[in-house]
């Protein structure tokens, strides 16, 4: 594993573990209230999809980078409220016709679709070109797509969209880092998998 890996995956085990000390809607709550939020299930089932992010030290550690790459694909999918949104279409509805399924179903099967798709062609191709268009993606689809109210001030029962770092990093700072980890990890993975196949093309 390069230098340059390592210290990306550093980084993101990093933030990921500081992730919980750092303000957001999340953590404003103490240990047992959240409890009691997951067993009423109103926590949202992206914390769930955490429980990827040591399974892929594991496979980093067994060299499984491939695995490792589209597991951590899985996980910046899980980061999206629309896996929430998506889970709960299928458990209340599932039709595939009606206003579910447009604002829902076939959104979320798209983002999927284009995630695996530009990871696929990044491997494959083993260019930082497709790699790149994927992490904008992912930036663009966390930032505009997902609607945890994080760029919103309310003041009373009024909330009022802000465009200010500071409120969106207070608001949503455990979910950012979440986020940013994934998207390292992803990197530190991608790196290493050019580069074994630049070096099994050079013998």
């Amino acid at each position: 594993m390069t230098r340059t890996t390592q210290i990306l995956i550093g980084i993101a085990v990093l933030i990921f573990l500081l992730s919980f000390f750092l303000p957001s809607r999340l953590t404003s709550y103490d240990f047992a209230t959240i409890i009691s939020f997951a067993k009423s299930n109103q926590i949202g089932y992206g914390i769930y999809g955490l429980l990827l992010f040591p399974i892929i030290l594991l496979l980093i550690l067994m060299k499984k980078y491939l695995i490792g790459i589209y597991l951590s694909t899985f996980l910046l999918l899980t980061q999206l409220d629309l896996i929430d949104h998506f889970i709960d279409f299928l458990a209340d509805d599932g039709s595939l016709l009606g206003i579910g399924a447009t604002s829902i179903l076939y959104p979320f099967l798209l983002v999927t679709f284009l995630f695996i798709w530009l990871i696929y062609k990044s491997i494959k191709s083993k260019k930082w070109t497709w790699y790149i268009s994927f992490v904008v993606l992912v930036i663009l689809t966390y930032l505009f797509l997902n609607d945890r109210n994080c760029t919103m001030e309310f003041v009373a029962d009024m909330g009022f969209q802000k465009y200010d770092i500071g409120l969106w990093f207070s608001n949503c700072g455990t979910y950012y880092a979440w986020w940013t980890s994934a998207i390292l990890i992803q990197i530190g993975l991608f790196n290493e998998i050019k580069i074994k196949e630049t070096v099994a093309n050079s013998t």
